[in-house]
C-alpha cells in the first residue's frame, strides 16, 4: 500500500484515498504473519532474509510475501496463507484423511529437496509448518531457517537459530551440539570466566535432518501423540511404535518406514525419494509387480539359471536370508489360506552356467516367501479362491472397512517382506553412493597432485631452457 500511498498509482481525477481503496480489494488477500518475538531464538533480519531467496512459484512453498520489524526487536514475516495449517486440521481428520496428509508432506518436503537449483534444508519441519490450501494440496512454510545448498551437495553447515526449548523435535546431531553449548556455558558460569560467549553456534545439517523430523510429524498425524522427548532422542531411545501398528491394517509397514526416519544415525535415514518409494506409499498393483519381479528371477519350474541378477540378488540378500525361518512365519498363516494359495516345500536347485552342475538354492527362506505372495497376488483375482480364505483374511483385519487383500500388510508373517526388501535395497544403494563419493574424493586429490606436479616438471622445463639457453648464446 506504500506506493499507493506514495502516489506511484494515483489519478489527477481520483483521490489517493479511492486509489487506495480500488487496488487494495483488487489485490487485497487474507495472509499469515509470523510473529517472532522471544530474543533466545535468536531470529534476525538476517536469518529471515534466507525465506526470500527461496523459489516462490514452486507448488509445494507456501509464498513469502515479505517481512518487517519493529524497533529491531520484534520480526514479523508474512507468508500466504491457507485453510488451516495441519496442527488445527488433524484434529477433526478421518483415518483417510490423516493417510493423505502424510503423503502431502512427503510431497512437500520431496519438492524441497529435489528442488533443480540444490536441495532446500527446512531446519523446522513440524506439523504447524504445513498449511491446507483450498485446492487440498498440502504446502510447506515457515521457512526462516531454511538454507539452499549447491546442486551437487547433500551437506550443509547451518546456524543453530532455536532455543534448547524449540529443540525437541531435531535429531539427535543437532541437540547433542546444543546440550554442549548449554554445558560450556554452565562451565564458564561456575568458574567466572567470561560470560560472554557467542550466542549463535554452528551445527552440521544434511537433508537427513529434515527426514528425522518428518518422520516425528508423520508419528503425530497418525497418532495425535509425539514419538519421543528430546530426552529420548539424546539418550538415542528407541520410539515405542505400537500405537501405529494397532492404528490400521497397514500400520506395520508405515511403523517400519518411519523407524527408519527415526534413526539416530543421520547416515542410515533414508533419503525423500526412497520414502515416497516405500511399500507404504505403493499401490496394491506396484507391489504385486515387485513381487513378480523377484519370483521370475528366483524360481523356475526345472532351476533357476544362475545369471548376473541372480548372483546380485543373492550378494544383497544374503543378510536379510540369513534373518528369517520361512517354515515358522509359515506355520503361523491360516491353514485354509496356505491350502488354497499353495507352496513348495523345497526350493528350486540353481543351475550353473555351461552346464557344469547345479548347486542348492542361496535364498530358501525368501524364496519361499516371494513364492506366497506372488501366488497370494494371483489367485487374489481368482473369485473362487476368495470366496474360500475370505472369513480368514477379514479375520486378521482391525475393522470392516478395511480391504481383505491388506491382510497381507497385516499378518506378521508377510507384513515383513515387502518393507525389508526395501530396506535392503535402500541399505545398498546408500553404499554404493558413499563408495562413489570416496572415490570421487581420492580422484580429486589425485587429480590436484597430477596437476601439481605437472606445473613443477614445467617450471623445471623453463628454468632449464632458460639457463642453458643463455649459455649456449653467450
Amino acid at each position: 500500500m506504500g506506493g499507493y500511498i506514495a502516489s506511484e498509482h494515483a489519478s489527477l481525477v481520483r483521490s489517493d484515498r479511492d486509489m487506495i481503496r480500488i487496488h487494495f480489494d483488487a489485490y487485497a488477500k487474507p495472509v499469515a504473519i509470523k510473529h517472532y518475538f522471544e530474543r533466545e531464538d535468536h531470529i534476525n533480519t538476517t536469518s529471515s532474509a534466507l525465506s526470500s531467496t527461496l523459489p516462490q512459484s514452486l507448488d509445494y512453498i507456501a509464498h513469502s510475501l515479505g517481512s518487517f520489524d519493529v524497533g529491531g526487536v520484534e520480526l514479523y514475516g508474512v507468508q500466504e496463507m491457507g485453510i488451516a495449517s495441519l496442527d488445527k486440521a488433524l484434529t477433526q481428520a478421518s483415518l483417510a484423511e490423516q493417510l493423505k496428509m502424510i503423503r502431502g508432506v512427503c510431497l512437500a518436503v520431496q519438492g524441497l529437496h529435489n528442488n533443480a537449483d540444490g536441495a532446500i534444508l527446512h531446519g523446522d519441519i513440524c506439523l504447524s509448518n504445513f498449511i491446507l490450501i483450498d485446492n487440498g494440496c498440502i504446502k510447506i512454510c515457515d521457512k526462516s531457517t531454511s538454507c539452499t545448498l549447491p546442486a551437487a551437495s547433500a551437506h550443509q553447515t547451518s546456524l543453530l537459530l532455536q532455543s534448547q526449548a524449540s529443540l525437541s523435535h531435531q535429531p539427535y546431531e543437532l541437540q547433542i551440539q546444543a546440550q554442549r553449548v548449554v554445558d560450556k556455558q554452565e562451565k564458564v558460569g561456575k568458574i567466572g570466566g567470561d560470560s560472554a560467549i557467542p550466542d549463535v553456534q554452528f551445527a552440521p545439517i544434511s537433508t537427513s535432518t529434515d527426514i528425522f523430523m518428518l518422520g516425528l510429524t508423520i508419528y503425530k498425524i497418525v497418532t495425535a501423540l509425539d514419538a519421543m522427548t528430546s530426552s529420548d532422542i539424546l539418550h538415542r531411545r528407541t520410539p515405542n511404535l505400537s500405537a501405529v501398528i494397532k492404528r490400521f491394517a497397514g500400520g506395520e509397514m508405515l511403523a517400519h518406514l518411519v523407524s527408519t526416519m527415526l534413526s539416530h544415525d543421520a547416515t542410515k535415514r533414508p533419503p525423500i525419494n526412497d520414502v515416497l518409494d516405500h511399500p507404504f506409499f505403493r499401490s496394491w498393483k506396484e507391489n504385486a509387480s515387485c513381487i513378480q519381479g523377484l519370483y521370475h528371477e528366483l524360481h523356475g519350474a526345472d532351476g533357476v539359471q544362475y545369471t548376473e541378477s541372480v548372483r546380485v540378488l543373492e550378494v544383497i540378500l544374503q543378510p536379510l536370508e540369513q534373518q528369517v525361518n520361512w517354515k515358522l512365519f509359515l506355520r503361523n498363516l491360516p491353514a485354509a489360506v496356505i491350502k488354497s494359495i499353495g507352496v513348495s516345500n523345497d526350493p528350486p536347485l540353481v543351475r550353473l552356467p555351461d552346464g557344469v552342475g547345479t548347486k542348492p538354492h542361496p535364498l530358501p527362506n525368501l524364496h519361499g516367501a516371494i513364492q506366497f505372495l506372488h501366488n497370494f497376488f494371483v489367485h487374489f483375482e481368482d473369485h473362487n479362491t476368495l470366496s474360500k480364505i475370505f472369513p480368514d483374511l477379514r479375520a486378521k483385519l482391525l475393522n470392516k472397512h478395511e480391504a481383505a487383500g491388506e491382510f497381507v500388510y497385516a499378518h506378521s508373517s508377510l507384513s515383513w517382506v515387502l518393507p525389508k526388501l526395501w530396506e535392503t535395497k535402500v541399505y545398498y544403494l546408500q553404499h554404493l553412493h558413499h563408495e562413489e563419493q570416496v572415490w570421487a574424493k581420492e580422484w580429486a586429490t589425485m587429480q590436484k597432485k597430477n596437476e601439481e606436479v605437472r606445473i613443477a616438471l614445467e617450471m623445471r622445463e623453463k628454468k632449464i631452457e632458460s639457463l642453458l639457453g643463455n649459455m649456449w648464446l653467450s
